[in-house]
């Protein structure tokens, strides 16, 4: 039996009115899904995909500017000795010889033995030579009166700032390290300054791939390699046997005895407590900058389309059952499965790809290695491996 004429319109109205407020509730209880899953920490997540790409494609290539020096237990056995200012000395006499670009020291020099004599010795030709600097986990500040400086006495040798870092207290907090300070309140550190010789183009500090914003500093991820990777020599190989060619390289200078846990950090290749030396960690960082291959952040404008997406997609998919008017899911007064489970699922995506956090989990996957940069600059730059 139909209604009549006059009640059929108050009827249609009504259902109309029934309708908007079921489309407006869909809609606030997407947002609110929305806004209460994106506050959820899954920074562990997002470590977990970029640890997986990482160790799950192909290692990038490797300039051949960089060597590895290294004191290690072969050194302390030939040499009957822990690493001491008078042995350090005669390294870093050894190496001058062959004339490296930079000597990096990554070495806590006042940990260093030696009696008051060797260490004079050695303050006065480290800070004799303009290629050698000391590199310190310290920051200065911007306007300082006094910059970064050792205790005496080397209180003359070069000193720059070139942290390691861990995700220890933020982001992922399991201690590895996958990320590097490039810049602190704007001014290049040390591992962007001597890459940015062999790659012009990250002189200007935005062109940096994948750089982001941290507690006034700019970060960016780590593109490793495999520990190994690059050509390393023992101290007492050097000492005894001069070897090494070490002419306009990059030498890193550093421990391997497996003595001291600050002597390595954790890597997204391995959890091992000696992973890999800090010196190889350095190589890491500024072969990353010469070829600027840093993973990436999903853009801004994507995140926002995702919210977008999520918020919309989610007021259609059923939060109400269709052929139900004015209930909610199949017959119940309650939110529906299928509401719920595109709820979450979308959610959960929204998270990954909100550009609050450093890097995402699926788009770091996705996101190819920049290799076209490599063969394509590598003539002008002379990053790529000698055959």
């Amino acid at each position: 039996m139909s209604l009549p004429p006059s009640l059929v319109e108050p009827a249609q109205k009504t259902a109309r009115k029934k309708g908007y407020s079921l489309i407006a509730l869909r809609i606030l209880f997407a947002s609110v899904t929305s806004l209460m899953l994106s506050q959820v920490q899954l920074d562990f997540l997002e470590s977990y995909f970029y640890d997986l790409r990482i160790r799950g494609t192909p290692a990038p290539l490797h300039s051949d500017h960089l060597s590895l020096v290294l004191f290690d237990q072969k050194s302390v056995q030939g040499l009957k000795s822990d690493l001491t200012a008078g042995i350090l000395l005669q390294l870093i006499e050894k190496i001058e010889q062959k004339q490296p670009k930079y000597l990096l020291l990554s070495l806590n020099l006042e940990d260093i033995d030696g009696t008051p004599a060797e260490k004079s010795q050695l303050a006065k030709k480290a800070a004799s030579l303009s290629n050698l600097i000391v590199t310190t986990d310290n920051l200065t500040l911007k306007g300082a009166a006094q910059g970064l400086q050792l205790p005496e006495p080397y209180g003359q040798v070069r000193v720059a700032s070139a942290p390691r870092t861990s995700d220890l207290k933020i982001f992922a907090r399991d201690n590895v390290t996958r990320r590097m300070l490039v810049a602190y309140q704007d001014e290049p550190l040390l591992h962007a300054q001597i890459a940015s010789e062999f790659n012009p183009d990250i002189k200007t500090l935005k062109n940096i791939r994948g750089g982001f914003e941290f507690a006034s500093s700019l970060q960016t991820l780590i593109r490793f390699h495999p520990a190994g990777t690059y050509p390393q020599f023992s101290a007492l190989s050097v000492l005894t046997e001069d070897s090494g060619e070490f002419t306009d390289k990059i030498v890193i200078l550093g421990n391997n005895t497996a003595q001291k846990t600050q002597d390595y950090i954790l890597t997204p290749y391995s959890r091992d407590i000696l992973a890999m030396s800090t010196a190889e960690m350095h190589a890491n960082m500024i072969d990353t900058l010469i070829y600027n291959m840093s993973p990436i952040r999903v853009p801004k404008w994507l995140n926002i389309f995702n919210r977008l997406g999520f918020i919309f997609i989610c007021s259609a998919c059923g939060v109400s059952h269709p052929s139900r008017p004015g209930t909610f899911g199949p017959g119940r007064n309650t939110v529906g499965f299928r509401g719920s489970f595109v709820s979450f699922v979308l959610g959960l995506g929204s998270r990954c790809l909100d550009g609050r956090t450093y890097f995402s989990g699926l788009p770091v996957l996705l996101f190819p290695d920049p290799l076209p940069f490599n063969f394509r600059k590598s003539a002008k730059l002379g990053v790529l491996r000698k055959k």
